[in-house]
């Protein structure tokens, strides 16, 4: 899903897992069950990574009874955060890591008129029931 800054209000929309999807201007969540991602593009606004944060404890706390395990990362600081979780996050976005290798490569090119958002990709076993 996808939550779209629009003035003073959020829209939310489902995307598929694509790692073509991250660029450096919006909030990524990817939640797997029991592990949920925060991925902030470098130059995302605070307020924008405020309400990814938001979200991501509210599907945690309504949803999973506080069982997941919440991961924050940011672009460009992943020596700072945990990297088993941060090696768990790019498996599943489909990107291989090498040994030693610290920062995977993203598209910095944004479109001018694109609004800030947060993504919100589910693994599609969420929603077959």
């Amino acid at each position: 899903q996808v939550l779209r800054q629009n003035d003073n209000h959020y829209t939310l929309k489902l995307v598929e897992i694509n790692i073509d999807l991250l660029n450096k201007k919006d909030v990524f969540i990817l939640d797997e069950g029991l592990r949920i991602f925060q991925w902030n593009g470098r130059t995302s606004p605070r307020p924008l990574r405020y309400k990814a944060t938001q979200y991501m404890n509210l599907i945690n706390n309504m949803e999973r009874s506080k069982r997941s395990i919440c991961v924050q990362m940011t672009q460009g600081n992943y020596d700072l955060d945990d990297k088993y979780y941060t090696d768990i996050f790019w498996k599943t976005m489909g990107v291989e890591i090498n040994e030693g290798e610290d920062e995977v490569e993203i598209e910095e090119e944004v479109e001018e008129d694109e609004e800030e958002e947060v993504i919100l990709v589910e693994r599609q076993f969420m929603f077959e029931r």
